[in-house]
């Protein structure tokens, strides 16, 4: 988890934060937000005997693991996923959303990928359904008026960035789903006995969202993190 940039977006249904009604919120301030902190050891405790906190591999669906294909579209990807499956946590609805959406609200008619700050600014906005909106239109003029329209259905309320793992693991203990940047090297795509993926210790480069946390046998937290190049 050292090796993440620990930035993500928060509240009730998305990410950590704060309770606004009717809404899809997330917050200003993640000590600020989070009823508590919790310490890496407390968070260990809380795993104790437990697969993972929320089961969320069986609970979740598959449909929300998306394709960016050939693109750079990963934070959009993980934006949009984020939301879809946090409303869908919470009231079973599955809105497939569009990470091609996300991406053209931050890439600056550019394919050239996009910051994690930039897609906490599109939650604000509003992320449109993938079936308005396929994974190659990635800018903003390709994406047709019904679909800027219905981003107002799926929408955040005030990104924040989480400083520290505690805040971070604190978040998802309390059943948020956050974005974070994590670095994609050689052996990224092969797991070890644990089903850990063993690529990458250097800057983040690939934007995944996290929505659920485990325990190694010997107390390591490792972090569930579905990413964009669909189901392998």
């Amino acid at each position: 988890m050292s090796d993440l940039i620990h930035e993500t977006d928060g509240g009730k249904h998305y990410g950590l934060g704060c309770n606004v009604p009717d809404s899809f919120p997330v917050a200003a301030s993640a000590s600020d937000r989070l009823g508590k902190v919790y310490t890496l050891d407390e968070i260990r405790a809380t795993l104790s005997g437990k697969k993972s906190l929320y089961n969320r591999r069986e609970v979740i669906p598959a449909e929300f693991i998306s394709n960016q294909q050939t693109t750079s579209a990963c934070n959009g990807h993980a934006t949009s996923g984020a939301l879809g499956e946090s409303i869908y946590v919470l009231t079973g609805e599955k809105n497939i959303l569009s990470g091609a959406d996300s991406y053209s609200q931050m890439n600056g008619g550019r394919d050239q990928g996009s910051t994690l700050s930039d897609g906490m600014k599109v939650v604000t906005n509003g992320i449109a359904l993938l079936s308005s909106v396929p994974w190659n239109m990635i800018y903003s003029n390709q994406i047709p008026a019904a679909a800027k329209a219905e981003r107002a259905r799926f929408k955040g309320l005030e990104p924040f960035a989480a400083d520290t793992e505690e805040e971070f693991a604190s978040g998802l203990v309390q059943g948020y789903i956050g974005v974070v940047a994590v670095h994609v090297a050689g052996n990224y795509d092969k797991m070890d006995s644990d089903g850990i993926c063993l690529g990458g210790n250097g800057q983040g480069n690939h934007a995944v969202r996290v929505n659920d946390i485990r325990m190694l046998s010997d107390g390591t937290l490792v972090y569930d993190s579905p990413g964009s190049w669909g189901v392998t």
